[in-house]
């Protein structure tokens, strides 16, 4: 799992796309993405202001361990592209992993009519 926060839609103008990159059995390949609306000119819009941090959240799905340490997330827009959240001050975002295990059938909890059963 990549958590992505921090981004600030200010310093971007107009929707743009979260990318999740890494390499892939000798390729770099996109692995995840998350698409972000927001307005060209967020500096006119109050609820736009009061809402300006993004937070995303993109699972990792099937990538082992030497594939997780090349991981890296950009940001593509129309008018913007950085193809590395932690190396761009101006945008502010930074990212992170984290593990977060996968459901299944003994880790999930289902409740009843009649209480919770395991």
């Amino acid at each position: 799992m990549v958590r992505v926060s921090g981004v600030n839609r200010a310093a971007v103008p107009g929707s743009f796309v979260l990318v999740v990159r890494a390499v892939v059995n000798g390729s770099d390949c996109v692995v995840g993405t998350e698409s972000v609306l927001s307005r060209w000119k967020v500096s006119g819009c109050a609820n736009c202001q009061n809402h300006l941090g993004v937070k995303a959240f993109l699972p990792l799905v099937g990538l082992d361990d030497k594939a997780l340490a090349t991981v890296r997330v950009g940001m593509h827009g129309r008018a913007k592209r950085i193809d590395d959240l932690n190396g761009d001050p101006n945008v502010g975002g930074s990212w992170r992993l984290g593990k977060m295990d996968m459901p299944t059938v003994s880790n999930l909890t289902v409740r009843g009519g009649g209480g919770t059963q395991q």
